[in-house]
């Protein structure tokens, strides 16, 4: 009889980890790598895996049916073409255009290449929804900033208005900046958290990251340009 009870002990604790490692689709650790690569690196392969990662809880919709890498580029030019007939002199502004679109790519191409370390992470249970928990992601943000600003570089034309500044002052700023952004950039380190939260769809396990545009995306980009 107690061989037949451990028997069945043993069949029970088996299934029951059978059972959960199917439930869970992916650990909280490769989802956050899925969010961190599509939402901060652009990546168009990560973006697909994470839409197909989320369709089944959003109906069978794409999340982020609309973010791509190439969407984004297209933006950047767009705010580089405002930011160049904002600031500068209309009878400059295409033989600028060029060197100010260099810089503002590179900016984006350090944010794009920025990378994370997962620290810890920490399941505990959601407040909200009985049963339910949240995966507590602690991790190191790293990204590389430059060794100068922009407002740094106009300090040697601080008697021009910037509707002022000649073809030549305008791409000899860029053109340094741009190479701030590049060789001369150093690296900096800053330490975050954020929370994916547990869902079950169809008897499996999600992490969902609700909002995790503002505390990631925002978040981090704000860092990013602080610094």
């Amino acid at each position: 009889m107690k061989y037949f009870k451990i028997s069945f002990i043993l069949v029970a604790l088996f299934s029951a980890q059978v059972i959960f490692a199917q439930e869970e689709v992916k650990k909280p650790d490769e989802v956050f790598g899925l969010y961190f690569r599509a939402m901060m690196n652009m990546n168009d392969g990560a973006i697909a895996e994470l839409n197909d990662y989320l369709r089944p809880t959003s109906k069978g919709s794409d999340v982020y049916g609309n973010l791509s890498k190439k969407a984004v580029v297209e933006e950047v030019k767009a705010s580089t073409d405002k930011f160049i007939d904002a600031n500068f002199s209309k009878d400059i502004s295409e033989s600028v255009k060029a060197s100010v679109g260099e810089f503002f790519m590179a900016m984006f191409q350090n944010l794009w290449d920025s990378s994370y370390k997962i620290k810890e992470v920490k399941l505990v249970d959601n407040p909200f929804i009985k049963g339910d928990k949240i995966a507590e992601v602690n991790y190191t943000f790293s990204f590389k900033k430059p060794n100068i600003s922009l407002q740094e570089s106009l300090n040697a034309y601080q008697n021009k208005t910037t509707k002022s500044l000649t073809e030549k002052d305008v791409n000899k700023i860029f053109k340094v900046l741009t190479e701030a952004y590049g060789t001369q950039a150093v690296e900096v380190k800053v330490d975050q958290k954020v929370n994916l939260y547990q869902r079950k769809f169809d008897s499996k396990l999600y992490y969902i990251g609700d909002n995790i545009s503002k505390t990631m995306t925002g978040n981090l980009k704000d860092i990013y340009l602080g610094n």
